[in-house]
């Protein structure tokens, strides 16, 4: 994400003016403005990691205000603006993100069973359920043995 586009799903998302977003950062309204310029413009500035990193601050205080106050998708979304503002958030995130998929992968049946149709008796169905759950704990401590 650049950076100007970046900025500005920060103030929106903030509910900030980018005079706003400056006097939080604790920038001057000058300084703000260079870095919202388009890359096409000769006075644009590149924000500092410092200021980057301040913004991705603010942000997730503002998410953790959202959760607490009950609003889960305008705190993912913050995050996900949080994520692209600073670079060492972003490969924070990544990681957490790879080690939650590797842990659904391991709690995730391994192969995909069709189940039958129909079965003849309940007793039938439970006793292809248990036989199924089985099947699946097994390749479970199967797996994480495998791993040590």
């Amino acid at each position: 994400m650049d950076q100007v586009t970046l900025l500005r799903l920060a103030k929106r998302e903030l509910g900030l003016s980018y005079p706003g977003l400056a006097e939080a950062l604790g920038v001057s309204a000058r300084a703000m403005e260079k870095w919202s310029l388009g890359p096409a413009s000769g006075d644009r500035r590149e924000m500092p990691l410092i200021a980057r990193r301040f913004l991705a601050h603010l942000l997730a205080d503002a998410k953790r205000r959202r959760l607490e106050a009950g609003d889960r998708e305008s705190a993912e979304r913050l995050d996900a603006i949080s994520a692209r503002a600073d670079p060492a958030r972003m490969r924070e995130s990544l990681r957490a993100f790879d080690s939650l998929q590797r842990s659904a992968d391991a709690l995730a049946p391994m192969t995909a069973r069709r189940r039958p149709p129909h079965f003849r008796t309940w007793a039938e169905k439970n006793a292809w359920e248990e036989k199924e759950l089985l099947a699946d704990a097994r390749r479970a401590r199967a797996k994480s043995a495998r791993r040590r």
